[in-house]
């Protein structure tokens, strides 16, 4: 319709709430706004976009787009209440399920508790086989290998690899319950944690800053679970209005139900990193491709390292090259360095066409 996909986030929500605000909220509204009108919910569209009337606390507000400032119905001075954010349970929309976003396997739930008390989604962003520049805020910088990036968007002619080739969304799992003792931004040390909805937090960045060693992220899952006492974050898939990639993303680097890890430095658990697609389906996870296809991809799908001139800052994040353990200038045009796997994340990354991975 726009000849353009969405971004990774809502640029509109990053206008509103800019206006006068200066709140982090404003880079944070997910890019699955964009989408509503084209999943039969244009309702709920509009409410987000242009503002509607609803109850907080028992109280009647007129909120503004994007949860900021609005009124108390029926005050004579219009009192003006603080802006809300992707994280807030009391903006109406984040507590807004829509089923078209959840699978019919997925046991979770909105928790009782205001932190978790929010609308989920199973279906996440394809972030391609990069860990870094995966939150960055960039209105004119490639940052990613995939299709969706932050402030950025791609058409479907940045797609060199085939549409048929590249993945769209993957399948993501929700936990079925969160810790009591996951508090604030803290996560949890939990016994034998289940993957789904969790990621892992026990490993820092290499000394060069280059990212999470792969190999060492997929050691800390075994058999579905993260043995032995781990610090854990329950945030896949738990905010579907959030557009971190901890809460609405997934990466092509780490087999579908396998680890998912980001730095120890990253107190908050919401930094870029390794973020492995996942299901209670036994055996894989699905994924939808950009021809709108969709696949199931097994937990054994090839993510060998294939590429015989990938660097070793290439296998922590493909297409970058560093200078002085940062930064320095990206190189997109490389095949990915995590076999099948990785191929079908990238959207330009020159691999051979592939058949359906087994």
């Amino acid at each position: 319709t726009f000849k353009q996909l969405v971004s990774l986030d809502s640029p509109w929500g990053r206008e509103n709430q800019a206006l006068g605000t200066g709140n982090v909220g404003n880079v944070r509204w997910s890019g699955m706004i964009g989408l509503l009108p084209f999943m039969e919910a244009a309702p709920l569209y509009q409410k987000i976009h242009n503002g509607f009337q609803g109850k907080r606390q028992g109280t009647v507000y007129n909120w503004g787009p994007y949860g900021s400032v609005g009124s108390i119905v029926g005050t004579s001075g219009g009192q003006v209440e603080g802006v809300l954010n992707p994280w807030s349970s009391e903006y109406p929309p984040n507590r807004t399920q829509l089923g078209i976003s959840r699978c019919p396997s997925d046991p979770g739930k909105m928790q009782s508790n205001n932190r978790w008390n929010m609308a989920r989604t199973n279906y996440a962003f394809c972030l391609a086989d990069g860990q870094v520049g995966q939150n960055g805020a960039s209105l004119d910088v490639d940052q990613v290998r995939g299709c969706f990036q932050a402030s950025y968007t791609f058409g479907l002619q940045s797609c060199t690899d085939g549409t048929s080739n590249t993945i769209m969304f993957g399948e993501i799992a929700t936990p079925e319950t969160v810790p009591l003792n996951e508090t604030g931004n803290n996560g949890a040390t939990v016994i034998d944690s289940k993957i789904q909805g969790r990621f892992n937090y026990d490993l820092d960045l290499q000394a060069d800053q280059r990212g999470i060693d792969p190999v060492l992220c997929r050691q800390k899952a075994r058999g579905g679970i993260y043995p032995g006492s781990t610090r854990v974050w329950s945030k896949g898939g738990m905010r579907w209005l959030d557009r971190l990639v901890c809460f609405t993303g997934m990466t092509t680097i780490n087999s579908p139900n396998s680890g998912s890890c980001t730095p120890t430095s990253n107190a908050n658990g919401e930094g870029d990193g390794i973020y492995t697609g996942s299901s209670y389906h036994f055996g894989g996870a699905h994924v939808v491709m950009f021809d709108g296809s969709v696949r199931f991809i097994t937990d054994s799908v090839d993510t060998a390292n294939n590429n015989p001139n990938a660097t070793a800052a290439d296998y922590y994040s493909p297409g970058r090259t560093w200078n002085n353990g940062w930064l320095s200038t990206p190189n997109w045009g490389g095949p990915s360095p995590f076999g099948v796997w990785g191929a079908m994340g990238t959207k330009s990354g020159g691999e051979s066409p592939l058949e359906t991975p087994l």
